[in-house]
């Protein structure tokens, strides 16, 4: 997952834990999180405020045993649906 700032391209920050490809990546709605899922049905929550260094990973959770399509935070920040392939809740 690769995040750039359009203001400053040159700004960006990589995320490269994923073991599987990365399917979508979505902004908390205040901007101080980022989710990121792949693959394999994994979800990582990341601080945004570390843009131009290395990513800090505040959660890592596997709702699905397939395929991340989409997801979305809740209005509040707090929760994250997904959908997408296998079996599984969460």
């Amino acid at each position: 997952v690769i995040i750039r700032d359009l203001k400053n391209p040159g700004l960006c920050q990589v995320m490269t834990d994923h073991g599987y490809a990365a399917t979508v990546a979505r902004f908390s709605p205040n901007g101080e999180w980022i989710a990121s899922a792949d693959a394999a049905g994994h979800v990582r929550v990341w601080a945004s405020h570390t843009l131009g260094c290395d990513p800090v990973l505040k959660a890592e959770h596997q709702p699905l045993s397939g395929s991340i399509d989409d997801m979305q935070w809740s209005a509040d920040g707090q929760r994250i649906v997904v959908c997408g392939e296998g079996k599984g809740r969460f």
